[in-house]
C-alpha cells in the first residue's frame, strides 16, 4: 500500500490506529484503507504532521456529534405512554 500511493508510513498507521480504535480493534480490509487514505489525501494530508491534525479533527467533530444526538426524554413522556396503553385496552 506505501509503495502503490507512495506516502509516508506515518500517515498509514495514523489511519490504521484510528480506524482500529473506532471499529473495536477489527482489522479493515485494505480496499477500505486504500478508500479512506484517498480521502485524506484528496483533503489535504500529505505528512505524518498533517495525518494527526486531520485525525485528531475528526475525531473531536464526532465527539460534537455524539453529544447532540444524546436527548433526553421528557418527564412526561411515560405517564403519556401509560395513557395511550390505558385507553387502548
Amino acid at each position: 500500500m506505501l509503495e502503490r500511493n507512495s506516502v509516508e508510513p506515518g500517515i498509514i498507521n495514523v489511519i490504521l490506529m484510528l480506524v482500529l480504535k473506532h471499529k473495536d480493534g477489527i482489522l479493515p480490509t485494505l480496499n477500505y484503507m486504500e478508500v479512506v487514505l484517498h480521502d485524506w489525501l484528496n483533503k489535504g494530508v500529505q505528512t505524518t504532521e498533517d495525518a494527526l491534525n486531520y485525525s485528531t479533527n475528526l475525531e473531536s467533530q464526532w465527539e460534537k456529534k455524539k453529544s447532540v444526538q444524546k436527548v433526553s426524554e421528557p418527564d412526561w413522556l411515560d405517564d403519556y405512554i401509560k395513557d395511550l396503553a390505558n385507553m387502548e385496552a
